[in-house]
């Protein structure tokens, strides 16, 4: 069924939302970004808005520290590496295909974080450098790839009930992983490639990933998947969007915005 109201038409039983109240939500997500005033109230709705896009198009379930390094991602090859499973194996995780709307918001995401070690590096030049090791394309990091920032720049952490936090008010008592729901009714809904849908969502025997050894499938065939997608994104009015932060000073001693 629908939430708000919408006659049941979904081919699916758990609840999803309408089209209209998604795309309105994820308006008001950028228009968040776009009217922050703050560093901090920036770089909060930013991150907000890249993570929640990346759950939306790879249909993660939420954990704590989602997509928490860049182990986890090939943006030159544009693939995710999912681990969600509280279960979780080395050899459990699965691929998932990005499309190049999120492969570019990803990347805009990345740059962000190198502006906001400018921004704090006067300050606070510790946790300038703890960002830093978020960028490393390997070895060990402080912190985790997405995080927020109190209003004293103390570093917070993601978890589960920070998702739900994010829902508006009329969301009350949906799961933090409901934008893996709308992911799911969108691929049978539009007839995506059953075997592929099963392994973008996880729908497979644990340790038994979809391009085993006796398999007829490969990760290239997960490109099949990225047309619809691209298309259920575009429904949902995500878009392309740049750090909302200025590049940052260019020498010691220039203020953060305030």
């Amino acid at each position: 069924r629908r939430r708000g109201g919408q006659p049941a038409g979904a081919r699916v039983g758990a609840p999803v939302l309408r089209p209209t109240a998604l795309a309105d939500w994820v308006g008001c997500l950028r228009l968040a970004v776009d009217s922050a005033t703050s560093m901090v109230d920036r770089h909060n709705s930013y991150c907000r808005y890249v993570l929640l896009h990346l759950l939306a198009a790879t249909g993660m379930r939420p954990v704590n520290d989602p997509f928490e390094s860049l182990d986890m991602l090939d943006l030159p090859r544009g693939l995710a590496l999912v681990a969600d499973k509280s279960s979780y194996q080395p050899n459990e995780a699965r691929l998932v295909p990005l499309t190049p709307m999120t492969v570019a918001l990803v990347t805009h995401w990345l740059d962000h974080l190198q502006r906001l070690t400018r921004w704090v590096n006067e300050s606070l030049p510790m946790l300038s450098l703890q960002i830093e090791t978020t960028l490393r394309a390997s070895g060990a990091r402080a912190l985790p790839l997405f995080f927020l920032l109190d209003d004293d720049l103390t570093v917070q952490r993601i978890d589960r009930s920070t998702i739900e936090g994010w829902w508006p008010t009329e969301w009350t008592g949906l799961p933090a992983n409901q934008v893996r729901r709308e992911l799911a009714t969108a691929a049978i809904n539009s007839g995506w490639p059953g075997e592929l849908t099963e392994q973008l969502l996880g729908h497979v025997d644990l340790g038994v990933p979809a391009f085993g050894a006796h398999s007829s499938l490969s990760p290239v065939d997960l490109q099949r998947c990225l047309p619809g997608l691209a298309a259920m994104l575009e429904r949902q009015r995500w878009s392309e969007i740049a750090s909302p932060l200025d590049v940052g000073p260019t020498r010691r001693g220039r203020p953060l915005p305030r």
